[in-house]
């Protein structure tokens, strides 16, 4: 269903989000699904950030541990 290079990113994404983003449970984690958009929405929720700052805090969350991983 999945390709693997998918499948890495989204695996490296959570693993960055639940690292990263200590106040966000793996309930949250879930429902984010590895989708930017919904992880924005989530840090501007349970941090109380402004939209523009989680979108600054989370760039690049994921990418470099799924190129890592594919190296």
């Amino acid at each position: 269903m999945f390709g693997r290079k998918a499948r890495l990113t989204k695996a490296a994404f959570n693993a960055d989000v639940l690292t990263t983003f200590g106040k966000l449970t793996q309930e949250a984690i879930d429902k984010i699904d590895g989708q930017h958009d919904l992880l924005v929405n989530e840090l501007v929720e349970q941090y109380g950030w402004e939209e523009a700052v989680a979108q600054r805090r989370s760039v690049g969350i994921g990418v470099s541990r799924a190129e890592d991983k594919q190296s």
